[in-house]
């Protein structure tokens, strides 16, 4: 069908053409004028339908031609647009494509919590507060573990309260292991650990959660102060 359409296409184009030759030579024949109205200005029509008015009985065949070729190619460039447009339909439904509608998924709203969070007593430090919040909560942690983000919230579970003093020297660190330290890190968080290791570029400690352990290390570079017992 495609080289049918295409087919008619070109023969309509080769008629209209030799239609067009035959005027616009007649033109020239009977005067110059003619012939480069006929070549130039043949678009506006009315110069076209007054020569055919006067030279009809020698200009028909020609102008014949020009009608029947116009005809040839409007019919060749309808049935090359129905070819590809029944081409596309074609191939839409060997594939099957068809619209797939998409489910939406509804959000899960969070359960609400069936107990208020622990409320700060005035005086009291905030990190009294976290340690109660961490000691009700039953973890079971397995020691040593490997290396994992460090807990939220942070802080040791004792409980004895313990005096603090800044350590200046970061090289007496190694005297400290075993004992318990006070980390204050770059991001405002506060870490009270047991030291269990010195390394070039971390501190290897273990943090007491719950009923249980956690063995972790701390960069140096996230650390801020480093506090010791007295």
């Amino acid at each position: 069908m495609t080289t049918g359409a295409y087919l008619l296409l070109s023969i309509g184009a080769i008629l209209s053409l030799g239609g067009w030759v035959m005027l616009t030579v007649l033109g020239f024949k009977k005067s110059i004028g003619w012939g480069l109205a006929i070549l130039f200005l043949s678009w506006l029509i009315i110069p076209l339908v007054i020569f055919l008015t006067k030279y009809w009985a020698e200009a028909k065949t020609g102008f014949l031609l020009l009608v029947v070729g116009t005809v040839v190619s409007g019919i060749g460039w309808f049935a090359v647009v129905g070819s590809v447009a029944t081409s596309a339909m074609a191939e839409f439904e060997t594939f099957e494509l068809t619209p797939t509608e998409v489910p939406v998924e509804e959000p899960i709203a969070a359960p609400a919590e069936d107990e208020p969070p622990p409320t700060v007593i005035e005086g009291e430090p905030a990190t009294a507060v976290a340690e109660e919040a961490a000691t009700d909560l039953p973890l079971e942690v397995s020691s040593p573990t490997p290396v994992v983000a460090l807990p939220t919230p942070a802080g040791a579970v004792l409980g004895e309260r313990v005096e603090w003093e800044q350590l200046i020297d970061p090289a007496h660190l190694s005297a400290h292991v075993g004992e318990l330290i006070e980390l204050r890190m770059r991001d405002g968080s506060l870490l009270r650990v047991t030291l269990d290791g010195v390394e070039p570029d971390a501190l290897r400690v273990t943090q007491r959660v719950g009923g249980g352990a956690l063995s972790y290390p701390v960069r140096r570079s996230q650390i801020a102060e480093i506090h010791v017992a007295r």
